[in-house]
């Protein structure tokens, strides 16, 4: 089970306690890029949503560049990764509301993906390096699971 499938049943049993546990990256098969490792993982973490909860986001990835995530209908929350060929990745969430949004840049190598601590926005990244399942649970946690104001 993933990550989705236990946010999902903290909510609806109203229990927040989250496991602690150390990541260990998992070696990036050779056949994949980083792009389409990041977009394989969205796309899986937003198909186990979907699946538990009718289908309210989509996945569009563009070529070797960008992975957007879209929801179906409103609230418009959409998350905007583009990486370029040197393993940079650009993360836009622009603001559903008033406010700034969320946007920084992150490093990919070796299997990690670590911020360059330029984040903008809530909430904000550990510090520590990231596996892709880690990634994709920052990058969409907050779209998938908004907190009231």
């Amino acid at each position: 089970m993933g990550w989705v499938n236990e946010a999902l049943r903290e909510r609806v049993t109203g229990q927040a306690q989250r496991s602690a546990s150390v990541a260990t990256a998992p070696p990036a098969p050779k056949s994949h890029s980083i792009v389409g490792l990041i977009a394989e993982q969205i796309q899986n973490d937003v198909l186990e949503f979907n699946d538990a909860r009718g289908p309210q986001f989509m996945v569009s990835s563009t070529g070797n560049s960008l992975v957007q995530v879209i929801p179906k209908q409103p609230p418009v929350a959409t998350a905007v990764i583009e990486i370029d060929s040197e393993g940079i990745i650009s993360v836009t969430c622009p603001p559903v509301g008033p406010g700034i949004g969320r946007r920084g840049t992150f490093n990919a190598t070796r299997g990690w993906i670590v911020s360059l601590g330029d984040f903008v926005g809530e909430p904000q990244p550990s510090g520590e390096p990231m596996t892709l399942e880690g990634f994709s649970r920052f990058i969409l946690e907050p779209i998938l699971f908004p907190t009231a104001n």
